[in-house]
């Protein structure tokens, strides 16, 4: 997609007023986390994992699972890539496609990421 300059501003200025707020929302949250020992067997037995979440649930999965090297599927549009701009900033790697844009290519590119060890997260409700 081309962008303009202006655009290209926007990007750079939302994904850091949106690294700020997720940070500072995601500091007051608790978590209370069940099967977190399966998901420690998985690590320590070297499984790869998929995640998958609602889309309401976005920035506390962010905020949780940051800095992990997890690959997640976002949308070609707009709206992905100002999404991706925020969740970058938090470690995440994109994989670009959604339903309808795309989706084969990015799901083939998870299964790579899966295949070379790598955990891939995704919203089930498209």
């Amino acid at each position: 997609m081309n962008l303009s300059f202006g655009e290209r501003i926007r990007l750079f200025l939302v994904g850091w007023l949106g690294y700020i707020l997720v940070s500072a929302i995601g500091a007051t949250l608790r978590y209370r986390v069940e099967g977190w020992e399966d998901f420690q067997r998985s690590r320590n037995e070297g499984r790869s994992l998929i995640f998958s979440f609602w889309h309401n649930q976005i920035l506390q999965a962010t905020h949780f699972f940051r800095f992990r090297g997890i690959i997640v599927m976002s949308s070609s549009h707009r709206d992905g890539i100002y999404t991706s701009q925020v969740i970058k900033k938090f470690g995440y790697a994109i994989a670009r496609g959604s339903s309808t844009r795309g989706g084969v290519r990015a799901l083939l590119e998870m299964k790579r990421h899966l295949e070379q060890g790598r955990d891939v997260g995704f919203t089930a409700d498209g």
